[in-house]
């Protein structure tokens, strides 16, 4: 007769293993212990995903999207996790628009009973540039192709076809100089074609 504490051991043993397999089935497995791929390559690629993708293609690599927006008759966005609103011209991935809440979070709580919190993604450019960095270390970067908006709060530069707009918050307390200014948005779309001489 097989002992209590032995047959025990055994049924929570299968239980378990059955449970976490089931878990398992529902989530979205890990790659092996790769990061994920937060490096944005403006005229290349957005977070690996080549500019010029499919609609269709980008949707079936990253999963149908928390919101999808009309902009214009041949302009869209696909909103994921709240932060991340890649665009698309002509159907085809053409950029990308950063910021901690794309989708005001009453509407979103309106439709959703779960609370989704903003996390830092994490993203990066490959001249340094970086989610949460002052904007005098921005300056040091780019020098002279740092164009300067009417406002402080907004900068943008040309790299190659696409223009990268990028977006701070100032912390009054650390005063008013550059070091103040904190970048947590930004935009990376094509630059206007300019118009054709008559």
């Amino acid at each position: 007769m097989k002992s209590p504490i032995l047959f025990l051991s055994v049924f929570l043993g299968t239980i378990g293993a059955v449970s976490a397999q089931d878990i398992r089935n529902k989530v979205a497995k890990i790659q092996d212990g790769k990061e994920p791929n937060l490096l944005i390559v403006p005229n290349k690629s957005i977070f690996g995903i080549a500019l010029g993708t499919p609609q269709e293609a980008v949707f079936k690599k990253l999963g149908k999207p928390k919101a999808f927006v009309v902009l214009a008759s041949s302009a869209t966005a696909a909103i994921y996790q709240n932060s991340i609103a890649y665009l698309f011209k002509d159907d085809k991935l053409s950029g990308v628009y950063l910021n901690h809440g794309i989708i005001d979070s009453n509407l979103v709580g309106a439709f959703h009973t779960e609370q989704e919190t903003y996390r830092n993604i994490g993203w990066k450019l490959p001249n340094g540039i970086r989610e949460n960095l002052s904007l005098a270390k921005i300056r040091k970067i780019l020098g002279d192709k740092l164009e300067d908006d009417p406002t402080p709060y907004q900068k943008s530069y040309l790299d190659g076809d696409q223009v990268i707009h990028l977006y701070f918050s100032h912390y009054v307390d650390r005063g008013d100089d550059d070091s103040a200014y904190t970048l947590h948005r930004i935009l990376i779309k094509p630059k206007k074609a300019s118009t054709p001489a008559k």
